[in-house]
């Protein structure tokens, strides 16, 4: 069981895993079992070039920005699971802890981090109740987000 279960694998659910990771030593955060779940298929970097951003070579891919974040993390904190090939379809949850449905497994947590682009292509079953159009984006770009307040959609 994972205390806590990142879902995605941009840029996001990587700086959430980089963040949880870096409080291994922390007494709140020992013995906890962190896993990211590093499905990068739909992020919006995967297709990005930059040729002039600050501190980037021009020419920089964001496919080898995701690449390398991934081993970031990896090197800086092992500790941190990745679970790797695997979509997530369906959340559920029962007695307070989580079922994270994917097409090859069913992972259980505590808490589930929800760490996906705002496209309507974010299809996980389960999260109907919280969707909806996004508040300030222009309604012909189509995107959404998970309702919530400061940052939470339901306890956990």
């Amino acid at each position: 069981m994972f205390d806590a279960l990142i879902i995605g694998g941009g840029a996001a659910g990587l700086q959430c895993a980089l963040i949880l990771g870096s409080a291994k030593n922390k007494p709140f955060a020992e013995n906890k079992h962190i896993g990211i779940i590093v499905h990068q298929k739909t992020s919006h970097l995967q297709t990005a070039l930059f040729n002039n951003v600050l501190g980037l070579a021009p020419g920089t891919t964001g496919e080898s920005i995701l690449n390398e974040g991934k081993e970031q993390l990896k090197a800086l904190y092992p500790q941190v699971e990745h679970i790797e090939n695997e979509k997530v379809l369906e959340i559920s949850k029962q007695d307070g802890i989580f079922n994270v449905k994917t097409n090859k497994h069913t992972h259980k947590a505590k808490t589930v981090v929800i760490a996906v682009g705002y496209t309507n292509l974010m299809t996980i079953k389960g999260l109907e109740p919280f969707t909806e159009p996004h508040p300030r984006a222009a309604i012909e770009k189509d995107r959404i987000w998970l309702k919530n307040t400061d940052h939470l959609i339901e306890d956990n």
